[in-house]
């Protein structure tokens, strides 16, 4: 009975909830293809402006593990498990878009790029020891992060 309940709800979200344009996993017509896309595209762009860009990989799929499901009702596999993770990550997109580095292309900066529990990270700095340093920063991370 409960499941029947998540999918009405999860179709009622879907209505409203747009999502964010670097989140192509839980999303209706995305795909890892357009993930691959978007970041083969931004690096073969980076390339021909001779740039260089430190990038790292992180599997968030732990993440959600650390929410407490049991008062907030939701099953791990549950069918709105998906979409609640996808609006928790947001968080994390949007703090990492208020960074100055990343590839731009026109008016588009792109600095991470996440499909479903997986994130890629770009930053401007120079060496590997100031991207490390950056992506490590705890400055301005939300609460759940640290």
């Amino acid at each position: 009975m409960a499941i029947i309940y998540e999918k009405i709800i999860l179709k009622r979200i879907n209505k409203k909830y747009q999502g964010i344009k670097n989140q192509f996993g839980f999303r209706t017509n995305s795909s890892c293809r357009h993930a691959v896309f978007a970041f083969k595209e931004s690096v073969l762009f980076n390339r021909r402006q001779k740039k260089r860009k430190i990038g790292a990989t992180i599997d968030a799929s732990k993440a959600f593990d650390k929410l407490n499901r049991v008062n907030l009702g939701v099953k791990q596999r549950g069918p709105l498990s998906p979409l609640l993770f996808a609006i928790y990550i947001e968080q994390l997109s949007a703090l990492l878009d208020t960074d100055p580095g990343g590839i731009i292309i026109g008016e588009i900066k792109i600095n991470n790029i996440l499909y479903a529990y997986d994130l890629l990270l770009f930053t401007e700095k120079k060496t590997t020891q100031d991207g490390k340093k950056c992506l490590n920063e705890k400055k301005n991370r939300p609460k759940w992060m640290v």
